[in-house]
């Protein structure tokens, strides 16, 4: 398995590690309930590092994302972030990614650690039959990725950072020191929570851990409370709640997408929004009980409508959550349904709404 620059580090401070996409990362350390209630009450440390990152450079750099992706690339600012779709022609998603403007018109695309070899070769493809003139470069190994979330995120990360980063916008990026490294410091992150992620060399990022760690309000998180936050916030996860048999539209990530240009895969959508989904991902609520898993059916009756593709127990709202995916007349906000015999309440999402709803906002 791959390690992180930061494996040494999760072994001392006692985390139960496993396989993840070919890497050994941390699935817990003090428990999955205990790390999402301090991100939700403090601030935790993702290792995000796992995360495929690649840099596109060249003349065509715009174009060819413009093109690859659903994402309004031309209309990106510099240090500019977006989330983004990588579909194949059937409208399918290859990925879901983040997409930074760096200066000198370059981009770095974060994609999924379990897609990054997919998604590579795919880029290279688009690359050459539309022979764009562009490079691509993937830095994963020469640049580390973590995220520290959590309502205290801001005013801890400002005593080592040299600019003012409570100016810093939701999505958007700067080029700063942190500890007296530099940094890509980005308003990000995957947990519903205010936050940032921190991009820099292996050996920063270990430094700047170790030291964050040394504050009290910090603590390590694994890959179970990234997964129970992610879901609690509404985020999907490629590979359970979207893949390449699944449509932006039914997928509900229509708001990913710039309908004024052209881009891999959009007659297929247009064909989807125009026909309606047959099915729509939808926001679960138990009612009572039942903690629901991936794949459990999904029914109304005695009929089966859909079926489930992320579900646990919420630590928050102390009840179980999912997505899934349920037929288009099944998805109004208000119907019940059942999961394994309980019942549930197709619900908005996010079904928590954590601080990140205050971080400041371009206008």
């Amino acid at each position: 398995m791959k390690k992180t620059p930061l494996n040494e580090l999760h072994r001392q401070l006692g985390a139960r590690m496993v396989d993840f996409a070919g890497w050994e990362m941390p699935l817990q350390y003090s428990g999955i309930i205990n790390e999402h209630l301090w991100t939700r009450e403090s601030a935790s440390i993702f290792d995000v590092s796992h995360m495929g990152r690649v840099k596109v450079m060249g003349p065509d750099a715009e174009k060819y994302l413009n093109y690859l992706t659903t994402a309004d690339v031309a209309g990106m600012d510099e240090l500019d972030a977006r989330y983004a779709l990588m579909l194949n022609e059937r409208g399918g998603i290859i990925d879901d990614l983040v997409i930074y403007r760096l200066p000198e018109n370059d981009f770095l695309v974060v994609i999924n650690a379990a897609t990054t070899s997919k998604d590579l070769k795919h880029m290279e493809r688009v690359r050459e039959e539309g022979n764009f003139d562009i490079v691509l470069e993937n830095i994963t190994e020469g640049v580390a990725q973590i995220a520290l979330q959590g309502p205290e995120s801001v005013n801890i990360l400002q005593d080592y950072t040299e600019a003012p980063i409570d100016r810093v916008y939701y999505y958007t990026a700067i080029e700063t020191k942190v500890m007296g490294y530099d940094v890509l410091l980005s308003r990000t992150g995957y947990t519903g929570e205010d936050g940032f992620e921190i991009y820099a060399v292996p050996d920063a990022i270990v430094n700047i851990t170790v030291e964050l760690l040394s504050r009290e309000a910090v603590r390590m998180a694994g890959l179970g409370a990234r997964d129970t936050l992610r879901l609690e916030a509404g985020y999907v996860l490629y590979g359970n709640d979207i893949d390449e048999s699944t449509d932006p539209i039914s997928a509900r990530l229509k708001w990913t997408i710039d309908f004024d240009k052209d881009f891999i895969g959009k007659e297929a959508v247009l064909r989807v929004l125009e026909q309606k989904p047959e099915y729509y991902r939808v926001g679960l609520r138990a009612v009572s009980r039942g903690i629901p898993r991936h794949a459990d059916p999904v029914s109304a009756g005695d009929e089966k409508v859909g079926h489930v593709t992320s579900g646990t127990f919420s630590p928050i709202l102390k009840r179980g959550i999912a997505m899934a995916y349920v037929k288009r007349e099944h998805s109004k906000r208000g119907t019940r349904l059942k999961v394994k015999n309980f019942e549930y309440e197709v619900v908005k999402m996010p079904f928590v709404e954590g601080s990140v709803k205050n971080a400041p906002r371009k206008k």
